[in-house]
């Protein structure tokens, strides 16, 4: 039983490192593109308003992509499990379900454009309605498209085909860079939409070619029946549908409050969140997608014990990865900043904000990470009711934490009410499932946190002291007290012998 544990976890391991690499490249060209945003369009209005016009077709886009995962992956297995013959069929008629439905929401908010834009733009001149009513139509062509990838994504996930979702990111981002820096100069801030719509229509071609050599795509079976509406609508999308959607509402949320906020606030806070969702976009993103499929085929099977071992250890991953980058982006997120955005257009007044809103966000880190793999617990186990109202009071909490802290500290307010509900969120979930339904029988978390915490502040004293007996100039410091902090920190991990040393060596295995 051991030995087959032991092999389990390294299968896990190896995928979520490849994923890892493979997000990591796609996440390289990410920040790329972050920083010609930062180089060419700074803290300004034009980006402001960018980022107003965005909110709901890229929250969608969000919403859609998840919500094909979390919906996707548990019915397919049933499918297979229960209705092999039927799978082709049932398969392909989600798909035109999803991609139906991205038609449908493209057309409601087009129609409802005006009456968005009033209520965010309420004391905006008609010039700057009727930019951002533009963008805003440009990036609604690209929700189809994004369903198509959210189905096709997922399905390539459950065949353990990991490797084609995470590259597929790469051809949004390289388009969207490759765009600005052709064009920018004669379309102006226009071609940011134009390159993500052109982004996602390559990735939807490059997923479909990908996802139809399988053979369980149908053109002939796309269309929809009764039978099949009826027999999804007994299942939980409509609660996924909920969950998904209220859960991506903080942008929408942060974005009314455009007017209480300095000039370049929600620039700023953009930027922040970027920097914050990094590490969590590779790692956490990895670790969930490569563990989801193997949470729902064991709750399936009711191999509870193994179940109970796959999110320890993800768990005890998650703690020892991100605690120490929480510490930096919180010590030394000033010169991250500096060295990612600060060129061009983006002044060093746009860095103390980032780095302002950024360690205000850096404290909840490793409790959102965390609870991304709790959440997908919720979804295999069949308890999305329960995620559903967790979900709905953490929204709430984020409007009233808004309403208190933004007139007090502007943008930081922000920041800090979308703390406050990420704490909420792990919180709610992590006592449901430990305490109420008896899920999580170990205090890992717990221990992990005290443990590396220590660790993470004696690395940094000890690097601290250490560097004091050189006389540095302050980028070069800084540059090598992150490089020193990181090392110490895995090498006292080392030296205390920790599991995560047994993980690695899986990790070898699965590769060799």
């Amino acid at each position: 039983m051991k030995i087959k544990s032991a092999k389990f976890t390294s299968t896990i391991s190896g995928a979520t490192i490849f994923i890892s690499i493979v997000m990591l490249i796609g996440k390289a060209f990410g920040f790329l593109r972050e920083v010609i945003f930062a180089n060419y369009y700074g803290i300004g209005e034009d980006f402001d308003l960018f980022l107003i016009s965005a909110v709901f077709p890229m929250t969608f886009n969000t919403i859609i992509f998840f919500m094909g995962q979390n919906f996707f992956i548990p019915i397919y297995n049933k499918i297979v499990t229960e209705e092999p013959a039927n799978t082709s069929r049932l398969i392909s008629q989600i798909l035109t379900m999803f991609i139906f439905s991205g038609f449908a929401f493209s057309i409601i908010i087009f129609l409802l454009s005006d009456f968005i834009f009033d209520l965010y733009l309420y004391s905006a001149s008609e010039q700057l309605k009727s930019t951002a009513s533009i963008i805003f139509k440009i990036l609604i062509l690209s929700i189809p498209f994004s369903a198509g990838v959210a189905i096709f994504s997922s399905y390539l996930n459950a065949k353990f085909e990991f490797k084609y979702p995470a590259i597929s990111h790469l051809f949004l981002n390289g388009t969207v860079i490759l765009a600005i820096l052709l064009f920018s100069n004669t379309i102006g801030i226009y071609i940011i939409p134009i390159g993500y719509t052109l982004g996602t229509l390559f990735q939807f071609i490059f997923l479909l070619r990908k996802a139809w050599m399988y053979n369980e795509f149908s053109l002939n079976k796309l269309k929809l029946s009764l039978n099949f509406i009826k027999k999804i609508g007994n299942t939980s999308i409509i609660i996924i549908i909920l969950i998904e959607s209220i859960g991506q509402l903080y942008m929408i949320v942060d974005r009314f409050f455009y007017n209480e906020v300095e000039t370049g606030g929600i620039a700023s806070l953009n930027y922040a969140l970027i920097l914050y969702q990094f590490p969590i976009s590779i790692f956490s993103f990895a670790i969930s997608s490569a563990i989801f499929p193997r949470i729902s085929k064991e709750f399936s099977e009711k191999a509870y014990e193994k179940l109970n071992t796959i999110v320890d250890e993800s768990i005890r991953i998650i703690v020892i990865i991100f605690l120490p980058v929480s510490i930096i982006f919180f010590v030394f997120g000033d010169f991250l900043i500096q060295i990612i955005y600060e060129h061009g257009n983006f002044s060093s007044e746009g860095t103390r904000m980032t780095f302002d809103i950024l360690r205000f966000l850096s404290l909840s880190l490793v409790f959102y990470t965390v609870y991304s793999i709790l959440n997908k617990i919720f979804y295999s186990i069949d308890k999305v009711k329960v995620l559903l109202f967790i979900t709905i009071a953490g929204i709430f909490l984020k409007f009233l934490f808004n309403l208190f802290f933004v007139p007090l500290f502007s943008q930081n307010g922000l920041a800090l009410s979308t703390t406050l509900s990420y704490l909420f969120f792990f919180s709610a979930s992590y006592l449901f499932l430990k305490y109420k339904l008896k899920l999580l029988t170990s205090d890992i978390f717990i221990t992990e946190l005290i443990l590396n915490f220590i660790n993470g502040i004696f690395s940094y004293f000890i690097v601290n002291l250490f560097l004091e007996l050189f006389y540095l100039g302050t980028p070069v410091k800084e540059f090598f007290s992150i490089i020193l902090f990181g090392g110490v920190y895995f090498l006292n991990l080392m030296l205390i012998n920790h599991i995560i040393l047994t993980k690695i060596k899986n990790v070898v295995r699965f590769f060799i």
